[in-house]
């Protein structure tokens, strides 16, 4: 990879052992050992390193049409360095020629827009690059998700706080739910999952609506945080009156934590109100999965009217 740096050290753990590579081997095999369920992907993410005029800049793949073209039309990264793109009707065949024609036309003339290099990549390279996730014959290289912190709370708007969600997919389905419904900001607490590109194309180009706004944030202090909220605080907890979702607000801040734990005693003793789902076989199944309990949870306590 042009502008690489090379021959750092990087300590992986796989299982009980500790590889040590340099970065030039890593690079040179792509993806050493980046199957192995305890490879971080911010590992791999950050070997990733490109030159530019502003310096050397870390990068990530960021795949799928929709990501793409969210990136691409949002402005939402600091620097894309280039295009990757694949276009053989075969390796698709339930696409006719002039829609996949058409899709990778659309992308490829956005970045004609942006003066960004075009790559025409084999369908195996841009396999490697997203990790063998699905990405639609494109692969856009770009510096990763930056956010703000926020250390006060929301004074106004229809917010939700994610605390503890560590899930990429999850947290990337519900970055796409507030988006259509309609949700001002999403603060980030607690061990939320990075931003990378697998939250990016859960999100279906949601996430990159948030960046370039603003309007996602990692909170800085969350007793300060909670005791600035201006709004009504809704937190949702599993054992508690099923009659609390009834009421809407057109206004407020829903907080949401892991399926597991919940949210902290930090959070629910600041909240206006503690919501509660009702769920028909809880003998069965302890919870929702989480981005379908937000997604319940907006629609019922924000009023559809706002």
């Amino acid at each position: 990879m042009p502008g690489t740096i090379s021959y750092f050290h990087l300590v992986v753990k796989c299982s009980n052992a500790h590889l040590q590579v340099t970065a030039k081997d890593y690079l040179q095999t792509h993806i050493l050992y980046a199957s192995h369920q305890y490879v971080h992907e911010h590992i791999r993410r950050s070997l990733m390193v490109s030159s530019s005029n502003q310096g050397t800049q870390i990068m990530e793949h960021l795949y799928g049409f929709n990501v793409v073209k969210a990136v691409l039309t949002c402005k939402s990264r600091q620097h894309i360095n280039r295009l990757f793109v694949h276009c053989n009707l075969k390796d698709n065949p339930k696409l006719t020629k002039s829609a996949l024609q058409t899709k990778v036309d659309q992308i490829i003339d956005l970045a004609r827009l942006e003066n960004i290099p075009i790559v025409h990549a084999s369908k195996l390279e841009l396999n490697r690059k997203a990790h063998d996730r699905p990405n639609q014959n494109m692969v856009l290289e770009a510096t990763p998700a930056k956010i703000c912190v926020s250390e006060s709370g929301p004074v106004s708007g229809r917010n939700l706080l994610l605390h503890n969600v560590g899930d990429p997919q999850n947290l990337g389905s519900i970055l796409r739910t507030c988006l259509l419904m309609n949700i001002d900001h999403i603060f980030l607490s607690g061990g939320c999952s990075q931003l990378s590109p697998v939250v990016a194309k859960a999100s279906s180009g949601a996430l990159e609506h948030y960046l370039r706004h603003k309007a996602i944030s990692q909170v800085a202090g969350l007793t300060r945080f909670l005791e600035s909220t201006r709004v009504p605080i809704m937190a949702a907890v599993c054992k508690g009156d099923p009659n609390s979702i009834s009421t809407t607000n057109t206004t407020g801040l829903i907080c949401v934590g892991s399926e597991g734990a919940g949210l902290p005693g930090a959070i629910t003793s600041k909240a206006t109100t503690l919501v509660t789902l009702p769920m028909a076989r809880s003998d069965l199944v302890d919870s929702f999965n989480i981005s379908v309990a937000t997604a319940l949870l907006i629609n019922k306590l924000f009023s559809s009217s706002s």
